[in-house]
């Protein structure tokens, strides 16, 4: 897996799939959720945009893994994975889904994070704000079914949400995460081991 885990690497920067940072005064940084920069970008769009790159990504991941002999009924994904959840599900005969982000207007207290907010929450009566995302899962998934959860790039909390999903309806989800991108330098979540295509830990500041 670490020669097959070289090549990715490589052929992720000759891609552009893998940008790093250099030289160029143009792109000194990326700058990403968190509101760090960071000194290297992954972008899975690349790899969506090319059937045969993402069939070969996914091939990869998976070699040399042992799975049930039964197999899976469902592989799931995020709502940014959903090429690559289809195409794993192809390649080990199951069905396909993922998750999605959608609305949900719910009331929390307001906390002001600058003293100009205060002053205006204040004058204006301000006293909760609206929090309007929720992660949803709309497929069949069913009780006892066996799942096998995937994603381009590896995030904890997101991952967790999605597994706690799938878990919520009785399932039962497999041992392995599989990924293309882990960028956390996190080899386990919470029991389940991480399997990886590309495996970099950006410098952030």
């Amino acid at each position: 897996m670490e020669s097959i885990r070289s090549l990715w690497e490589e052929l992720g920067r000759k891609a552009g799939v893998c940008w790093e940072k250099d030289d160029d005064p143009i792109r000194v940084h990326r700058l990403v959720i968190s509101g760090q920069k960071n000194d290297t970008f992954f972008d899975g769009s690349v790899i969506h945009q090319q059937p045969l790159l993402i069939e070969d990504a996914c091939k990869d991941v998976l070699f040399g893994q042992s799975f049930p002999i039964d197999g899976f009924d469902w592989v799931i994904g995020s709502h940014e994975s959903i090429v690559m959840s289809h195409e794993i599900a192809r390649k080990l005969g199951a069905r396909t889904g993922f998750t999605e982000m959608v609305p949900e207007t719910l009331t929390v207290p307001f906390v002001a994070k600058t003293f100009f907010q205060f002053v205006r929450a204040k004058f204006q009566g301000v006293t909760s704000t609206t929090v309007d995302q929720k992660m949803v899962l709309r497929h069949g998934v069913e009780m006892g079914q066996k799942v096998l959860v995937v994603d381009m790039v590896f995030n904890k909390e997101r991952m967790r949400k999605i597994i706690a999903l799938i878990e919520g309806k009785g399932a039962e989800v497999f041992k392995n995460i599989f990924v293309i991108l882990n960028q956390s330098g996190m080899t386990h979540l919470d029991g389940r081991k991480i399997i990886d295509l590309i495996n970099e830990i950006p410098v952030r500041y």
